[in-house]
């Protein structure tokens, strides 16, 4: 139901966008001849312009749709100038692009230049005040929902945000239905004992039923049910089970069977694989073509005289679904490494002093480029570790070998958040591992992005707990 109503609202402010900057096109073609007269090419050159813009904007629109969806959902701002800047950009895409093919010398560049800046300033206005605005205008006054609560016992302050952030798309609690002697509960007064509500129903106070927490009792379900039906009202069960397990819940149905998941993996979706994995290999290859090779060099002469030996390391990791491989870096220990499962520690004497340079800025983790290309790894996920401290620190947290379910990386979310280098404590490990569940749960192509950059960060301004 709600969401119906925010797939429509959303493909309106699609088709408003567009129609906005359009509009916006011709009238600054009127103030740049007509105000500031200077001399442009005809009226009908200039439309095919316009409508070029008007559909990049809906275009854009059409490969945005589900993020304005969820921010509208979740009641977040639309309005980002970082949203402005993408749709402009778009559209001039679009626009030198149909130059390019159409090969027009007559047109205005300086219009088009100038115009630019005009669209940037209207679509922040447009992303900022239009989905109130519409939403406004569909819901508020003609489709209104007088929400009725009705609870056995106390409303989930969840419930009523939620009902609260969606005023504008025609939300109002009336009151609320509860066996209880308080005049008040959550807020809203109470207008009457649950056995009420087909008396309040005839009177038409409401016509949206909301049942705060879902029941066991089948058969009081179908009462409530048969009542609203009878007097023309919506029936809604408002489910807590987030906050009952203590974690985000997705259900959805299939072929009539109903399921409930406890974790969001956004990673399971093949386009989101699809454009990872694209990212991944265009900075592998970049590190591998420009940067690895002369630091390989460097590294060479450096054990030449510090410690002889092999240039790379290599060491049998766990990975993607608990397999194993072996992990590429630069050597930083000296051959004669008595236990080189054994965690670094700082002053560590294994260790020669180049070799604690590149483990403080992390640079000898660069060879691990090549197991991105081959594809064993990524270059943003949970930093694999050697099996034998998989089976230490599951026992530490019990969700750790979630971090499996996706491909380890050379950098990740806990490192960029300090969580590296000893594990001294318990915590240590607790903390890592559920920032490594908060990337799996909400991965996006900017937050890899991110890591990518506060990772670069870090290699210049090393951290206190690099090794």
């Amino acid at each position: 139901m709600v969401l119906r109503r925010i797939t429509g609202l959303v493909y309106l402010i699609g088709i408003s966008t567009a129609l906005s900057a359009y509009t916006v096109f011709w009238l600054w073609y009127f103030f740049v001849f007509y105000i500031l007269q200077i001399p442009i090419a005809g009226y009908l050159r200039y439309d095919g312009y316009a409508l070029i813009v008007a559909a990049a904007l809906f275009y854009d629109y059409l490969r945005h749709q589900a993020t304005l969806r969820t921010a509208i959902l979740s009641a977040q701002q639309t309005w980002q100038p970082r949203v402005a800047v993408r749709q402009t950009g778009t559209a001039l895409i679009f626009l030198f692009t149909f130059l390019v093919i159409a090969k027009d010398i007559a047109i205005s560049r300086v219009f088009l230049a100038s115009f630019c800046g005009a669209l940037f300033g209207t679509l922040l206005l447009v992303n900022r005040y239009l989905p109130r605005l519409l939403s406004e205008w569909v819901f508020k006054r003609t489709a209104t929902f007088r929400v009725l609560l009705v609870t056995s016992f106390q409303i989930q302050p969840r419930v009523v945000r939620w009902i609260e952030k969606r005023s504008n798309y025609g939300f109002r609690i009336i009151g609320v239905l509860a066996d209880t002697y308080e005049s008040h509960i959550g807020g809203y007064e109470v207008v009457g004992k649950i056995k009420d509500l087909e008396k309040l129903l005839s009177q038409k106070a409401c016509n949206l039923v909301m049942l705060n927490g879902a029941s066991d009792d089948t058969q009081m379900i179908r009462r409530y049910q048969r009542i609203c039906d009878e007097y023309g009202a919506r029936l809604v069960i408002a489910f807590t089970f987030g906050q009952s397990y203590r974690r985000p819940v997705s259900l959805w149905q299939e072929e009539g069977v109903e399921m409930m998941s406890l974790r969001e993996e956004p990673l399971e979706c093949p386009s989101n694989l699809a454009m990872k994995r694209a990212l991944d290999i265009s900075v592998a290859l970049i590190a591998a073509i420009l940067v690895i090779p002369p630091l390989a060099l460097a590294v060479w002469i450096a054990q030449r005289f510090q410690s002889p030996g092999p240039l790379f390391f290599l060491q049998e990791r766990t990975g993607l679904n608990g397999g194993t491989f072996f992990v590429w870096k630069f050597r930083t220990m000296h051959v004669d490494n008595p236990d080189p499962a054994r965690q670094a520690t700082k002053a560590d004497p294994r260790v020669y002093p180049m070799g604690r340079w590149l483990r403080r800025t992390s640079l000898d983790e660069l060879p691990q480029f090549f197991n991105v290309l081959i594809g064993q790894m990524s270059v943003v996920g949970p930093r694999p570790h050697l099996a034998a401290h998989d089976k230490q620190f599951a026992k530490i947290y019990h969700a750790y070998r979630i971090r499996a379910l996706v491909k380890p990386g050379i950098t990740g979310f806990a490192q960029v958040r300090g969580f590296r280098g000893e594990t001294v404590e318990e915590r240590d490990i607790i903390k890592r591992t559920r920032s490594d569940l908060f990337y799996l749960e909400h991965w996006s192509l900017w937050m890899d992005l991110v890591i990518i950059g506060r990772t670069i960060l870090q290699m210049v301004r090393t951290p206190n707990t690099a090794k």
